[in-house]
């Protein structure tokens, strides 16, 4: 500044050397002024690509596959075997239904979609019946018959479950396909009594097992249920109400037939 100020020559005139003092200070305080604070990073949350939302769970709400068991029972109406009895002068035949109105098994079910799945299932049945042949000769003789054996039943079918319609909390499903049966393990026991002068005399046992009209049936199958929602540890139950029409008679020897209308209740628990 001085220096300035001596170059120039203030004695030359007062307003130069005013001018000269202004200019300095000037320079001076821009020299000594205090440099601003430097300026503070903002934080900003870095926001998701446009058109890009919050990212959701893609996976669906609803288990791809299961196990577990099968119960089933079916009413008395719909006994597996028909019995009667048929008289005739020669003879009286009797026939009555042993077959058990409960089953179980195995279930099986994939999902294709939310709404439809297929269900596999295989149901063991115990069947059986009771008969008599009595003749009606002077000796008086009657044939006496047990004759049991193993039903499996294999239903393949696509159930259809609504989105739209519930019931106790419960989305309603209907159903449809087939059902296979095949019998096997049929035992037969004949005991045979003959009467001669009021003398009874009894010859135990024949095994000769009774032979079916049909060792394997089909039939088509119907029903609808409920699929109750899942609790805390998995687990499902699935109760439902189904209806078979068999193409042919398992057994078919009169008076005992089988029942080819079918109605059962049944109940799965899957995991």
């Amino acid at each position: 500044m001085f220096n300035i100020v001596r170059f120039i020559g203030c004695s030359h005139s007062a307003v130069v050397c005013l001018l000269a003092f202004y200019l300095g200070g000037v320079h001076l305080a821009a020299q000594t002024a205090p440099a601003p604070p430097p300026e503070e990073k903002s934080q900003t949350s870095i926001s998701p690509p446009v058109g890009q939302g919050p990212q959701k769970n893609t996976h669906p709400t609803f288990r791809r596959w299961g196990l577990g068991g099968i119960f089933t029972y079916t009413p008395n109406p719909f006994n597996l075997v028909k019995g009667g009895t048929i008289v005739t002068t020669a003879n009286t035949l009797s026939s009555k239904s042993e077959a058990r109105p409960l089953g179980g098994g195995l279930a099986a079910y994939f999902y294709l979609t939310s709404t439809l799945s297929l269900n596999l299932d295989f149901i063991y049945r115990r069947t059986g019946y009771d008969d008599s042949n009595v003749l009606s000769n002077a000796s008086t003789t009657s044939y006496y018959s047990r004759t049991r054996g193993n039903y499996f039943d294999f239903p393949l079918l696509a159930r259809y479950h609504s989105n739209r319609y519930h019931l106790l909390r419960s989305s309603v499903f209907v159903e449809g396909g087939g059902t296979a049966r095949f019998v096997e393990q049929i035992t037969t026991s004949t005991t045979v009594d003959t009467t001669v002068n009021s003398a009874l005399v009894s010859t135990c046992c024949t095994e000769v097992p009774d032979r079916p009209a049909h060792r394997l049936v089909y039939g088509p199958t119907v029903g609808f249920g409920l699929r109750v929602p899942r609790d805390e540890i998995g687990v499902q139950i699935i109760p439902e109400i189904r209806y078979t029409r068999w193409l042919d008679n398992t057994f078919s020897a009169a008076p005992t037939i089988s029942n080819r209308n079918q109605a059962e209740v049944l109940l799965s628990i899957t995991f």
